[in-house]
């Protein structure tokens, strides 16, 4: 995942990149729904995808999620205020 913050840049941007990180938590999330469709929810894989799950998206989504996004919407205000910045592909 390191790869796609700071490796692609000018390929991807790095705000994108940054959002990928998003969908650390998704693996874990479908893990435990099929298990639940398919009625194993006391196995012990089970509590470890819902648990790894329910860290991975604090981590991921809410502790690094947020002041990424806030810092994406930081810069595109600060382009719409400031004329001397300009925008620019890689």
């Amino acid at each position: 995942m390191v790869t796609f913050v700071f490796f692609q840049y000018p390929f991807c941007p790095r705000v994108a990149s940054g959002l990928m990180l998003f969908e650390m938590s998704t693996p874990a999330l479908a893990t435990f729904k099929i298990l639940q469709f398919l009625g194993l929810e006391a196995t012990p894989l089970y509590r470890i995808a819902r648990v790894l799950f329910a860290v991975l998206f604090f981590i991921f989504r809410l502790a690094l999620g947020i002041p990424l996004t806030i810092g994406w919407y930081s810069d595109m205000y600060d382009l719409t205020q400031d004329p001397r910045r300009e925008v620019h592909s890689a």
